[in-house]
């Protein structure tokens, strides 16, 4: 089973890949916000919190965009551009399959794509999106609980933070004016589970 953890920025992949094989988890504050201006209850579920309470270290390999010696099992994955360039080689799968859980710290959708991938040759694993949460410290669960890791972020990586911010924004603006991408946004909002 495949766990995602979702954005504002990164809710498009899940209207064009659907699939009930899936869990998905409203991850940012945008997307909640959205999900209750549509009239759809939902609750936020972090994935800095999730990945610092639920994921078993040892028994998962992490595939990541980075080196992190946190972690002994890891696997740094190449720089893929788009989409159309992630394909798993016999090595990565080699690695996977010693693994029950298998963690991707890369961005949205291209971990989305890659934990796909991954799943239709090993449905029976348990695969987490979990995206830059894993190169959250747990000292940063207070802010994650109160919603203020944009506050973190803004002080820890300001190019980023503004680049988030912007799409976030459009994507906003978006859903809110534009006939197609409010369809679209109630198609994924239809699919998701309570």
């Amino acid at each position: 089973m495949t766990n995602h953890f979702v954005n504002l920025v990164s809710w498009r992949y899940f209207i064009k890949k659907y699939s009930d094989k899936r869990n998905i988890f409203i991850d940012s504050l945008s997307l909640y916000f959205c999900c209750r201006l549509f009239g759809f209850s939902t609750k936020k579920t972090s994935g800095v919190y999730f990945f610092h309470n639920n994921i078993e270290i040892e028994n998962s390999i992490f595939l990541l965009s980075e080196d992190n010696n946190l972690f002994k099992n890891n696997i740094v994955l190449p720089f893929w551009k788009s989409i159309d360039e992630i394909s798993l080689d016999n090595l990565l799968i080699q690695k996977i399959e010693a693994y029950e859980s298998i963690v991707i710290g890369i961005s949205s959708p291209k971990q989305d794509y890659l934990a796909d991938l991954i799943n239709d040759l090993y449905p029976e694993k348990n695969i987490f999106c979990l995206g830059a949460a894993v190169y959250t410290s747990s000292n940063n669960l207070r802010s994650d609980k109160l919603s203020l890791n944009w506050l973190s972020m803004m002080l820890n990586d300001f190019n980023r933070f503004k680049e988030k911010i912007r799409i976030t924004i459009k994507e906003f603006l978006l859903i809110i004016f534009i006939s197609k991408s409010r369809q679209n946004f109630k198609f994924f909002l239809k699919n998701l589970k309570n």
